[in-house]
């Protein structure tokens, strides 16, 4: 009777104690499918052999579109497109042997054909005498776009002909391209006032910026051969989302040759005036429609107006209207021929009538087209032959 008692507690003892432990492991199961379901990334299960789907979680479903059978019927090669399968099954068997963790940015195909971007981080694992790689898929699609767009951003400013520099907040140079490089030369973290001729200027400027107001105009910088260079500039600062200032950023424009063009320009046009003004004879240039487009101040003077007050007007403003028809019938005859002509004519010089000896000659452009008119003309003592034309 004792030993049969013995066993039968044994045996009760035994019961409850594979009770306790089958509620633990599904405790445990449960713990699991409870953690399994809430990760936010997608989790796969494939036989390495066969490159098979045997689980997913529901964040995979959501990112795929499958519903768990769908998905059990599906392998590597289903989620993929089919031109990339080739690169995919490498980084696959590559994570198999654990020769890598991740497979960063690898193209994954929707239910519905569409594609998204992935890292895939993988491990292997056995699960009941069978070899499985369980992939951790994270969404990286914005991600993706953001790096090409930065890629763009990149390729964009190094083939820029402008030499662009940027700076941090504390006025620290660390970036240029290469542009900037072949101007300017490496500042190295250097201030960027470093390369401004006049350094007060280059702090104002930078100080201007900071207080948020772009800058534009030209100043006078040292070149990468420490000549002194006259450049176009425009600066901003660069910030971020919420508005904080993350740096500067300034295009640079090498317009030295233009500055001394311009020079040259201002002290030929200043000569050509000096020398116009000079002149006793009266002098305008007409355009192709006989509108006047300038004069000097002796011409002016007959006409009771300042040199600018010329522009734009015609014959008809000044002068009777059968003198006016006459001289704009010359203009005419003169763009037509293409030739000098030297004309004796009536003139109005202060309400009297007088003669004048008039120079027309044709204005060509570098095509040898005509543009308008030069006349140049003084007062001559009248006779017969006033009126008259001289070929």
């Amino acid at each position: 009777m004792t030993g049969t008692r013995n066993y039968q507690g044994l045996n009760i003892t035994l019961i409850q104690t594979l009770r306790q432990k089958i509620e633990a492991l599904r405790e445990s199961e449960e713990k699991f499918e409870t953690i399994f379901e809430s990760i936010p990334d997608g989790i796969l299960l494939a036989d390495v052999n066969t490159m098979k789907f045997s689980i997913g979680n529901k964040a995979m479903l959501h990112m795929l579109g499958y519903t768990l059978d769908e998905l059990k019927k599906l392998g590597v090669a289903d989620i993929h497109p089919k031109k990339d399968l080739p690169y995919v099954i490498r980084q696959f068997e590559k994570q198999a042997r654990r020769e890598i963790g991740i497979a960063p940015g690898l193209p994954v195909k929707r239910k519905d054909g569409s594609v998204f971007y992935a890292d895939i981080n993988s491990f292997p694992l056995m699960l009941n005498g069978k070899k499985y790689l369980a992939g951790v898929f994270r969404d990286v699609t914005e991600l993706k776009k953001a790096e090409e767009k930065i890629v763009l951003f990149k390729y964009a400013i190094e083939c820029s002909s402008d030499a662009i520099g940027m700076s941090t907040p504390e006025g620290r140079h660390y970036y240029q391209n290469k542009a900037f490089d072949d101007l300017f030369g490496d500042i190295g973290n250097n201030p960027p006032e470093k390369v401004y001729v006049d350094k007060k200027v280059g702090h104002e400027i930078f100080n201007n910026i900071m207080s948020g107001k772009a800058w534009s105009g030209e100043v006078d910088m040292y070149g990468k051969h420490k000549q002194i260079l006259h450049i176009l500039a425009h600066a901003n600062t660069v910030k971020d989302d919420k508005g904080k200032i993350m740096g500067l950023i300034g295009t640079h424009v090498d317009v030295t040759e233009r500055k001394k063009a311009e020079e040259a320009l201002r002290e030929s046009e200043a000569k050509y005036k000096t020398l116009l003004e000079n002149l006793p004879q009266k002098i305008f240039f007409k355009d192709r429609n006989s509108v006047y487009i300038s004069c000097n101040k002796n011409y002016a003077r007959d006409l009771k107006i300042k040199p600018e007050q010329i522009v734009g007007k015609t014959d008809l403003a000044f002068y009777p209207k059968k003198l006016a028809r006459k001289y704009q019938a010359d203009d005419r005859r003169i763009m037509k021929t293409k030739k000098i002509e030297d004309i004796e004519e009536e003139y109005v010089q202060n309400g009297k009538k007088v003669f004048v000896r008039t120079i027309k000659t044709p204005v060509k452009d570098e095509n040898g087209e005509v543009r308008g008119i030069l006349g140049t003309f003084w007062e001559i003592v009248p006779h017969k032959g006033a009126g008259k034309t001289k070929r």
